[in-house]
């Protein structure tokens, strides 16, 4: 078998169609599995999957095991010389999975290939970058990035536009689409399963390249990716999330993480006036103002808890 096709779903019903069916449709000619791990659902995403989808294999956890740990699942499961990460608010374009693999197979056998993100008016997202730094994460906090003049060696979220359309080995891929071989996943192993959700792509990407393997961004192949399609419904979880992986890999590479702490702060902070000032009155900017004050509370005792556990 060619390839390993792996969807980590968490309340995924609205997307996980359009998913399947542009994968399916990109896979033409392959031969492949797909293998779609749902991490607890409380909505119909898993009989969406039974019902439409009957050669789909289909793992259902009875908790959320959180991303890491559910696609090591569906690697021990997997069969494919190759294995492709999928998440299920991507819709492929084209032949994007021919694309890919073909490429992988003739230019990266030892490695990660990556592709080209599109928002849904085609706008191209940032897929790659730089290892997050405590500077990366001040031009974050303090919205630098985006009027700065920089080059490839400032923030790991945003680069030159041309770059988006060059073939490129990187830092990092980001693994909504994230294709390995085998061979890769035999000397490097499973992700860390440690990261509950975000961040693992840049460390897996990290490893692999530690080992002296390219990690490439590859734009002849896109797709369409619906931010945050599986993400929790609680905003302040997800900032959470982030930031207690952010801190987690700081730690895990030696990183200072002093100066993270007053950046991360800084930048909820900047949010929390953004949203005031964007959305005063309306129930979206309530919900983001609550979501960012309970994540500067809980991030304020994260980061004295990781102090004193030192």
């Amino acid at each position: 078998m060619e390839l390993s096709v792996i969807i980590v779903t968490y309340n995924s019903a609205r997307h996980i169609k359009p998913c399947l069916d542009s994968v399916i449709k990109s896979s033409q000619g392959l031969r492949y599995e797909i293998i779609i791990v749902d991490n607890n659902s409380t909505d119909n995403s898993t009989e969406i999957v039974k019902d439409g989808y009957p050669k789909v294999c289909l793992l259902a956890n009875k908790h959320n095991l959180g991303f890491a740990k559910a696609v090591n699942q569906g690697i021990k499961a997997s069969q494919g010389d190759y294995i492709l990460l999928i998440n299920p608010d991507m819709v492929v374009l084209d032949q994007a999975v021919v694309k890919c693999l073909r490429y992988a197979q003739n230019k990266v056998k030892r490695g990660i290939v990556g592709i080209q993100y599109l928002d849904q008016d085609y706008n191209i997202q940032p897929s790659f970058g730089n290892y997050p730094t405590s500077l990366t994460e001040f031009f974050q906090a303090t919205y630098l990035y985006k009027i700065l003049p920089f080059g490839r060696n400032v923030p790991y979220r945003i680069w030159w536009r041309r770059w988006f359309k060059d073939t490129l080995e990187v830092d990092w891929v980001a693994g909504g689409f994230m294709l390995f071989s085998r061979e890769t996943l035999a000397k490097v192993g499973l992700l860390d399963e440690k990261i509950f959700m975000y961040i693992e792509d840049i460390d897996y990407c990290r490893r692999v390249k530690a080992e002296g393997w390219p990690v490439i961004y590859y734009p002849a192949a896109r797709v369409i990716h619906h931010h945050l399609g599986s993400a929790p419904a609680d905003y302040s979880v997800t900032v959470m999330r982030v930031i207690e992986a952010l801190l987690y890999y700081f730690n895990k590479y030696d990183q200072e993480t002093n100066y993270l702490a007053k950046f991360v702060r800084l930048h909820l902070i900047l949010q929390l006036v953004r949203y005031t000032l964007v959305y005063p009155f309306s129930k979206k900017g309530k919900e983001l103002r609550l979501a960012y004050l309970k994540a500067l509370r809980e991030t304020k005792k994260l980061f004295h808890e990781n102090t004193t556990g030192q």
